[in-house]
C-alpha cells in the first residue's frame, strides 16, 4: 500500500489508471471552489510524473484504451483537447459552445460530449471520431431537452452510452447509441433532487446508481430494476463506485471513510477497507484488476494490491 499526497485539503474527484504503473488524478478545492489541474502519478514510486498539461479546465479527462492520449476541455470548456503526455503533442477542436461532460467510448475511437451552444443556448450531444495518429474527425450531433445531458457514461461494449440528466428536478437515465446519439432506452427517475454516481459492469449488462444510502441495480437492455435498494449500513452517503474488471465485485466509497466491496452475486459486503485518510470520494481499479485506488477529501490517494 502507498499513499499519494496530491493536494492538501482537496477533494479527489476522479481517478484513472492509465496502466498498472500510472495513475491520473483529478481534484478540486471548495473554499473558494476551483478545480485543480489534472496530475499523473507513478504507482511504483509514489511520485508525481511531470508532463506538459495543455490546460484542462475540469476533471473530465480519460484515455482511449488503444493509445496514449488524454482528453479534456480547455479554453473555458469551449475547446476539445487531446494530449499525448509521452510526446507532448496535443490537438485542439473548438466545439462552438460549452462542454458540460466528456467521455470516451472504449475501443470505438469515439469522443462523446454534451454541450450548450454558444449562440442559441440549446443543449445537445456531439461526438468526434478519433484517429490514433492524432486527429479528430466528424461525428454525430443530436439535440436533447434542456437538463437531459448532465453526465455521460460509455458502456464497455463500445456501442452504447448512458446519459444521466436532471430534468424537472428528477434524474432520468437514458441509453443512447455511440454511433448516432439516438435514444435506445429510457428509465424513470431514481430519487428526487439527487444526481447519483454511476458504474457499468464489464459485460455491459448491469448499470449501478449510487443514490445517497442505496445502490440501485438496473439491466442496461431495458433499464428495469434488477435489484432495488441495496442499503448501506450507517448514515453516511455513497460518494463513488467502480466495478472490478472481473465483474464479481463493486467497490463503493462513502463519507464514513471506508471502501466497501460488494459481491455482485449476492450484493452482500465482502470486504471493508478503512484507510484513515479522510472521507472517501472516488475509486478506481487498474485494467488488470490487480490494483485499486481511492481518493479522499484531504487530498490523499491510497493505492493497494487487490487480493480477492
Amino acid at each position: 500500500m502507498i499513499v499519494l499526497n496530491v493536494a492538501r485539503g482537496a477533494d479527489i474527484t476522479k481517478l484513472l489508471f492509465l496502466d498498472a504503473e500510472r495513475l491520473g488524478v483529478c481534484a478540486s478545492k471548495s473554499k473558494p471552489y476551483r478545480k485543480l489541474p489534472a496530475s499523473l502519478w507513478s504507482v511504483p514510486t509514489g511520485a508525481r510524473v511531470e508532463f506538459q498539461n495543455p490546460g484542462f479546465d475540469d476533471d473530465n479527462v480519460g484515455q482511449l484504451r488503444a493509445g496514449e492520449w488524454l482528453f479534456g476541455a480547455s479554453g473555458q470548456r469551449h475547446v476539445l483537447v487531446a494530449h499525448n503526455p509521452q510526446t507532448g503533442q496535443y490537438v485542439s477542436e473548438p466545439v462552438g459552445g460549452t462542454i458540460v461532460d466528456l467521455a470516451l467510448a472504449p475501443g470505438a475511437g469515439t469522443v462523446l460530449f454534451s454541450m450548450r451552444d454558444a449562440e442559441t443556448g440549446r443543449e445537445r450531444y456531439e461526438s468526434r471520431a478519433w484517429s490514433h495518429a492524432g486527429a479528430f474527425g466528424p461525428g454525430f450531433r443530436r439535440d436533447f431537452e434542456t437538463g437531459d445531458g448532465h453526465s455521460i457514461l460509455p458502456l464497455p461494449d463500445g456501442e452504447r452510452f448512458v446519459a444521466l440528466g436532471l430534468y424537472v428536478i428528477n434524474p432520468h437515465i437514458r441509453v443512447r447509441s455511440v454511433s448516432t446519439g439516438k435514444e435506445l432506452t429510457a428509465g424513470g427517475p431514481t430519487v428526487l433532487y439527487t444526481m447519483p454516481a454511476l458504474a457499468c459492469s464489464p459485460d455491459s449488462k448491469r448499470l449501478v446508481a449510487a443514490v445517497q444510502l442505496s445502490l440501485h441495480v438496473y439491466s442496461t437492455d431495458r433499464l428495469e430494476f434488477e435489484k432495488w435498494d441495496v442499503r448501506k449500513d450507517g448514515r453516511k452517503h455513497f460518494t463513488g463506485i467502480a466495478f472490478h474488471p472481473s465483474g464479481k465485485y463493486l467497490a463503493a466509497t462513502s463519507n464514513d471513510e471506508t471502501v466497501k466491496l460488494y459481491d455482485t452475486a449476492t450484493w452482500d459486503v465482502a470486504h471493508t477497507f478503512t484507510w484513515k485518510i479522510g472521507r472517501m470520494r472516488s475509486i478506481a481499479f487498474s485494467p488488470d484488476g490487480a490494483l485499486a485506488a481511492a481518493g479522499s477529501d484531504k487530498g490523499q490517494v491510497v493505492v493497494w494490491d487487490v487480493d480477492l
